[in-house]
């Protein structure tokens, strides 16, 4: 339904295998309803709507009665298990539907594996099965269980393969298979291997094929095949203007998603259309319900405090920092990351002062357990502030890793 993780090479990638599972996994999230009547698949297209808008409650009531209409069919669990991980990654309280998710995903393997045998059910369970196991990947991923994502993460892409094998139409598995084939092919030199090991295809062309299959054919995966495109021409491929078709169309879709309008604004600032840019980030620090989902407003105050920086008006970035460091102390989440980059481009807005003494109590703020990355420039700016470093280059870095 959206990505919480984005990646800027200025300060160096997350490590790898996390993000690649995540991208890949969160972009698995479609279910197809190959044989589903009419009444069923539509509550399950209104459900989907009601997520994709960030109504996670009333999606989770909706895909309950999913599960009642039909308690065999996997279909409504694994919707389930999708929609409690989103709220296990973007809600306060993650720990209860991290085990949420888990009991729902389970489920969803348990009634698919029932119908492998079935062979007028059999392509469906292979994707229900195969996406669980993606899903099952991606929350190991992010819990740092790196044998058990692995694990997983090959199963489930051996599973997609298997339906597209046997139904080259099956436009929904191309997503999975997209993002896995993309990311696989881009990844850091030293970790080639790892995909060898794992039996991973890597085949960038072919990824972007088989994304651009499920963006143009594709049933449930439509959305998130425009969002993965848009992500890779923002933030891989570098074609800004590519990448602004496919947000624009996500935002006109779904106005609700503030995960969309904030890629949406990071888009506008990278072609320097900066007005733009903070109307549409300013949009969702109005909106969100902050004790919902505070890791977007945390977010998308730190994304104005880089535009600002990037404007040259370090008063107004230093106030948004601190104002995405004040909502990160109240959250639960995984939020650290705002403290170390925040503290370290608050010190970057008073080095453009020519407020040095300023500067250094905030790069002495910056924790290496907060993000490393942001550590190691914080302690050159430390030692070279002054002599000549350059303080005024974009202030873009990723927002979420170690």
């Amino acid at each position: 339904m959206q990505p919480s993780i984005i990646i800027e090479e200025e300060i160096g990638f997350i490590p790898y295998f996390r993000w690649l599972f995540l991208m890949i996994l969160l972009g698995s999230s479609t279910v197809q309803l190959r044989a589903s009547e009419g009444a069923y698949q539509s509550l399950s297209s209104a459900g989907l709507d009601l997520a994709y808008n960030l109504q996670f409650k009333e999606a989770t009531d909706v895909f309950n009665q999913l599960i009642r209409l039909q308690p065999d069919n996997p279909h409504g669990y694994l919707l389930q298990s999708v929609n409690y991980y989103y709220r296990y990654q973007l809600e306060e309280n993650h720990k209860v539907f991290g085990k949420q998710f888990q009991q729902f995903v389970l489920r969803a393997v348990e009634k698919s594996k029932r119908s492998l045998t079935d062979p007028d059910k059999k392509i469906n369970a292979l994707f229900y099965t195969g996406t669980a196991f993606m899903y099952l990947a991606a929350y190991h991923g992010w819990e740092s269980e790196w044998l058990k994502a692995y694990w997983y993460g090959r199963k489930g892409i051996e599973y997609l393969e298997r339906v597209v094998q046997e139904d080259s139409t099956y436009y929904d598995a191309y997503l999975g298979l997209g993002l896995y084939h993309y990311y696989t092919d881009i990844i850091p030199r030293y970790a080639k291997p790892l995909t060898f090991v794992l039996g991973i295809e890597n085949n960038r062309e072919k990824g972007l094929q088989e994304l651009q299959l499920a963006a143009k054919h594709g049933t449930y995966s439509k959305a998130e095949a425009l969002l993965f495109l848009g992500t890779i021409f923002l933030y891989l491929e570098k074609d800004y203007d590519v990448a602004l078709n496919y947000f624009e169309a996500l935002a006109k879709l779904y106005p609700q998603n503030a995960s969309f309008l904030m890629l949406l604004g990071e888009n506008y600032q990278k072609l320097n259309r900066n007005k733009e840019a903070l109307n549409t980030l300013n949009q969702i620090v109005k909106k969100v319900d902050i004790p919902v989902f505070p890791v977007l407003v945390i977010s998308s105050y730190y994304r104005i405090g880089n535009l600002y920086l990037n404007m040259k008006n370090p008063d107004e970035a230093i106030n948004n920092y601190e104002k995405s460091m004040q909502y990160a102390s109240l959250s639960t989440g995984n939020v650290k990351w705002v403290f170390a980059l925040s503290n370290l481009n608050i010190g970057r807005s008073y080095e453009t002062m020519g407020k040095r003494q300023e500067a250094v109590a905030y790069y002495k703020k910056v924790k290496r357990s907060h993000h490393k990355h942001a550590y190691e420039i914080a302690q050159k700016r430390l030692e070279k502030a002054g002599q000549g470093l350059n303080f005024t280059e974009p202030a873009s870095f990723i927002e979420v890793g170690n």
